[in-house]
């Protein structure tokens, strides 16, 4: 992984610009992955989300330290590699460490489900974090890879994940990864 070589402006953690329940526009938010060329979003961003990549805590946490976000901030955990893997294990230590997003100062979470392993079981950990996460005072928010999560073993459970978001009343945001790549 590469630090990042350009910060967007970001107000302390915790103090938003603007509440994305009143902007004008609704939810503009952007991905600033923390690798590479951090995206500093655009003019009237009102959510910005550390992308790590990291399927933990501490290393998102980490890897995101020092990232400047517009609006209401989250922190992303998972993503399209091995090190973003969700696991029934990976996401029920994420459900036990949550409040340690709140603590750093960001005011939601935003798992990126794309590569998964563990079935039902799994679905039912997810669950259970998101309502650790909601609990622990934090947004939660569920994105994917386009249409539905690429890395995952079996053929139905892409569904069933999607219809579990649909479902959940634990889940406050769903934001598709609208882009093939890039």
């Amino acid at each position: 992984r590469l630090a990042p070589k350009k910060k967007a402006a970001r107000p302390a953690r915790g103090k938003a610009q603007d509440s994305a329940a009143t902007a004008k526009d609704g939810i503009v938010g952007y991905y600033a992955p923390t690798w590479g060329m951090a995206s500093v979003g655009q003019g009237n961003a009102n959510v910005g989300v550390a992308f790590s990549g990291w399927n933990d805590i501490t290393t998102a946490l980490s890897e995101s330290d020092g990232l400047e976000l517009k609006g209401t901030q989250y922190l992303s955990l998972g993503g399209s590699s091995e090190q973003g893997t969700f696991t029934p294990d990976t996401v029920k230590q994420m459900g036990e460490e949550c409040a340690d997003i709140k603590d750093a100062g960001y005011e939601g979470v935003c798992f990126d489900v794309e590569v998964t392993r563990g079935g039902m079981k799994l679905l039912e950990e997810l669950e259970t974090t998101y309502q650790k996460c909601k609990e622990a005072g934090l947004i939660v928010m569920v994105t994917t890879s386009h249409t539905a999560p690429t890395g995952v073993s079996l053929g139905k459970m892409r569904q069933e994940l999607i219809k579990h978001w649909v479902k959940s009343k634990n889940i406050d945001i769903i934001s598709p990864q609208l882009y093939t790549r890039g």
